[in-house]
């Protein structure tokens, strides 16, 4: 069965304004989506582009504390994606 689209409360609307204050305040460059398209039970899921690997990293962790919090106090369950940039990963060789 599929749900349509949520239209947020006022409540979750400050919660996501919340999370998303906290991304850039960790990392001011990121690029942030929000999409209230319906994926099992979450109520909205938050896209976040990390300028770099290290800021995808401390993002994944810091918001995703964040969320489960919510989750747990408000029980509105707001899904975060981080993403890294394009080839993060490619300047990094392992040696023989």
């Amino acid at each position: 069965m599929q749900r349509d689209k949520v239209k947020p409360d006022k409540k979750l609307e400050e919660l996501i304004s919340k999370v998303c204050e906290q991304a850039r305040e960790i990392s001011p460059e990121a690029r942030i989506e929000v999409s209230f398209e319906p994926f099992e039970d979450t109520d909205v899921t938050l896209h976040i582009y990390a300028p770099t690997e290290e800021k995808a990293l401390e993002l994944d962790e810091k918001l995703h504390q964040t969320t489960f919090d919510i989750l747990l106090d408000e029980g509105y369950f707001i899904s975060v994606l981080v993403y890294e940039p394009d080839g993060a990963s490619e300047g990094v060789r392992e040696e023989d």
